[in-house]
This record gives structure tokens, C-alpha cells and sequence, in this order.
């Protein structure tokens, strides 16, 4: 579900960026984005008032789940 606009940020390369927000499978977590600037998508939402210091820890299972996902995926040939 999408449930609007949010700030971001890049664990990677701390850029900061606005993307959509998308419900992280059906749970209150918003879905990491791809940051435009390194690729990565080591990536959370810093929140109305930039605050995102626990928010990596906790996202750190999120990002753990997709880059399993990436490994999974077989490219065509």
C-alpha cells in the first residue's frame, strides 16, 4: 500500500532523498527505496523530525531479507 512521500536515507552513502512510501510486507515498516546515488538499498526513512538513529538496527533485517532475495534471483541467459 502506498501511504504518501517520505525522506530517506542511505546507510551506505548517507545521501538523503524523497521517495514513496510502501508498506514493508503488510507490517507499520516502510520499505526501503533504492538510493539514486550509490545504488544501494541499505536505505530507511528519517521521519518528520530526521531522526533515524535507532531506525539502521532496525532496518538491518529488512536489508538482510533483500539482498537474500538478490542472491536468489537466477539471471536469464
Amino acid at each position: 500500500m502506498i501511504r504518501g512521500i517520505t525522506r530517506f536515507k542511505c546507510n551506505e552513502c548517507s545521501k538523503k532523498f524523497w521517495g514513496l512510501a510502501f508498506e514493508w510486507r503488510a507490517t507499520a515498516l516502510t520499505a526501503p527505496l533504492q538510493c539514486p546515488q550509490c545504488k544501494s538499498y541499505h536505505t530507511y526513512p528519517v521521519g518528520i523530525l530526521g531522526l533515524g538513529t535507532g531506525k539502521a538496527k532496525l532496518y538491518k533485517e529488512i536489508w538482510e531479507s533483500i539482498d537474500e532475495d538478490k542472491n536468489s534471483i537466477i539471471p536469464d541467459r
